[in-house]
Parts: C-alpha cells; structure tokens; sequence
C-alpha cells in the first residue's frame, strides 16, 4: 500500500492476494460489465502465513504475512525527497508500492477526501452512492469542474511540488483502490497517497465509525509530520 516516510523511517503494510485478470475499462462500458469488474476486485483470496521478500531504498527483508495475507514492516532511516517504489516478491508473483518522502523545505501539505470532494459520489444517498462506486469505472465517473487545477496551483505553493504530502483520505475499502487510483490519474489530480480503510475481522479500521476512521489517519499524520501546515479539504 501507499506510504509516507517521516524524519524517522516510514511503515509498510500490504497484502498478499490471488490475482484477478480484469478487462480494460471503455468509456461505452455498461452498468452490468461494471458491477462484474467491481465484485471481482472485492472479492479477494489472500495467501495467508506465507512468506515474501520487500526490496527497498537497496536492502531486502523477509516477511510472513497473517491470517489473512496481511504484513507490516518498519524501515528506520531518511529516504531522499520524492517518490520511491517498494517491490514484494512472492513464490505466486510480484508487487509494487509507492513510498513518498516529503521534501524538508515544502511547509504545504494537503489531506483530502475523496467522495464528493474529487469524484461525485452522492453520499447522502445510499442507492446514488452504490450505483456509482460499483457500475461506474473510472472513465465514467465526474470530477468537480476546476477541482484538479485547484490541487495542482495549491502545491506549487511549496518549493518542490512534485515531493510535496498529499493524502487521499477514503472510507472505500482498499480492494477498490485500482478504481480511485486511476480515476485521480485520469483526472490529472497531483501525485499522492491514498489511504483507504482496511476490512479485517482481526486489526481493521472501524467498520461502521468513518469519523474514527479517518481522524486517526489525520492525527498520525500530524504527530509524524510536526513541521508542516496542513490544508484539509472535505465536503
């Protein structure tokens, strides 16, 4: 998963999952093919109490996951500013992830919602809400006009934009994160990590408490980047 190094190291958790090929998204794409992408992402088999190798910033650790493929780690030590790729190898496959470490002379950092605050969502309906999240891909969902400009002209506040903090706080759950993440690169939104809530029946985040959820992300956030002004941006 996405991850942002701080001044002492940075943690890195992510799963291991059974691959799932799914077809390209289309813009001409029906309601029905949607829905059929969208329930084979959330459905996942995990490979549990197995091991994986992390290769990172040059060195290499050797992981088991969980129960339910689940695995952390900590790496101490500063990275350079910018953006750098962790790659898990295991006997099934490989994966990748992003790690950021923000640039010390940036003072600008940005924590944004998702729903209904890049991509309309409808929220306050519940139908509305569904319809979009699972028989809508992502060349099909809307952005609010002026929305992606509105980011990108915030961080060039910060001397080096492109290693400035920015997180994409969702209560979606992280098997829909494919879906987010592209939309925001359609979109052309700034390069940032995205934090969605991990279902779990051992260590998840609040199931139903989307305000725990999400103040405990905001907080951490702020105790492991003191020196930085944070923009929250929500509907």
């Amino acid at each position: 998963y996405d991850a942002i190094a701080n001044a002492n190291g940075v943690q890195l958790d992510g799963r291991v999952i059974e691959r799932r090929e799914l077809s390209t998204a289309t813009p001409d794409d029906s309601h029905r093919k949607n829905l059929w992408r969208t329930l084979k992402l959330l459905r996942q088999d995990e490979f549990e109490n197995t091991s994986l190798t992390l290769i990172f910033d040059g060195l290499t650790q050797t992981l088991q996951t969980d129960d339910e493929g689940r695995f952390r780690s900590f790496w101490p030590g500063s990275l350079a500013p910018g953006w750098h790729t962790v790659r898990a190898h295991h006997a099934r496959g490989l994966g990748e992830g992003e790690v950021l470490q923000p640039h010390p002379a940036n003072r600008l950092a940005i924590i944004s919602d998702v729903d209904d605050t890049l991509q309309v969502s409808e929220v306050l309906s519940k139908r509305q809400l569904l319809r979009h999240s699972l028989e809508e891909n992502f060349l099909q969902r809307q952005t609010f006009p002026g929305t992606p400009a509105f980011y990108q002209q915030l961080l060039r506040l910060n001397p080096y934009p492109d290693a400035s903090l920015i997180a994409y706080l969702s209560a979606s759950p992280r098997q829909l994160e494919p879906n987010i993440r592209q939309f925001l690169q359609h979109q052309g939104f700034p390069r940032g990590a995205l934090f969605l809530k991990t279902f779990a029946w051992h260590g998840g985040d609040p199931w139903m408490d989307q305000q725990a959820y999400k103040q405990a992300v905001i907080e951490r956030l702020f105790q492991e980047h003191p020196k930085l002004r944070f923009i929250l941006l929500g509907d």
